[in-house]
């Protein structure tokens, strides 16, 4: 059962046969949609490459260290429907039982939004349900594994109710009403080859 389900004013009739519709086409209810976007919504970071390790200063220091910081991120090209955005961060190292860990989903961004400053998800970056606090990422200790940051514009708002299961599990919910999406890939920093002794 979802843990997530969207909120439209032309109710659930439509959105089912919306989605219905777009199935039909391809095998992500996103793709016949992001091929007539055009130029397509963008998602970065001035902190950061795409691609590159996500700096120390982002990754998660340790619960004695206080609450991590999240990094700043910047997007563009958006659709002109865009009602509200959703941000999703996970890993795309499955467990054993093929889910994905996620550590950061704000919801229900409001359609002007096209920044988050630095820090912003230690206030929540959300202003509606889910979890709007940033984890951030641990170091890697032997091979850096890969992070998403993914961004979703919407038609409609999204209720997600924390843990979910990845992003699969998110665009499920959000079928037809996903106008555009970007992503953002990460690694870990590594963490030092020596760890100190405690006094």
């Amino acid at each position: 059962m979802t843990a997530c389900r969207t909120r439209s004013a032309l109710g659930e009739a439509l959105g089912t046969l919306l989605a219905v519709l777009l199935l039909s086409c391809g095998n992500e209810t996103t793709t016949v949609i992001e091929k007539l976007q055009k130029p397509p919504m963008t998602l970065s970071s001035p902190a950061f490459k795409h691609g590159s390790a996500l700096p120390e200063l982002y990754s998660n220091p340790g619960w004695r260290y206080g609450r991590p910081t999240s990094p700043p991120l910047e997007w563009a090209n958006v659709p002109d429907r865009t009602r509200c955005f959703a941000l999703i961060l996970f890993s795309t190292d499955a467990d054993a039982a093929g889910e994905y860990s996620v550590y950061w989903l704000a919801l229900n961004l409001p359609s002007d939004t096209r920044y988050l400053a630095e820090g912003a998800g230690a206030r929540g970056a959300d202003a509606g349900s889910g979890l709007g606090s940033y984890r951030g990422i641990g170091k890697a200790a032997g091979r850096p594994h890969r992070f998403v940051f993914v961004l979703y514009a919407l038609d409609a708002t999204v209720d997600c109710h924390y843990p979910i299961r990845g992003p699969a599990e998110f665009e499920e919910a959000a079928a037809g009403h996903i106008l555009a999406k970007a992503e953002l890939a990460c690694y870990q920093p590594r963490a030092p080859l020596g760890v100190p002794k405690m006094m």
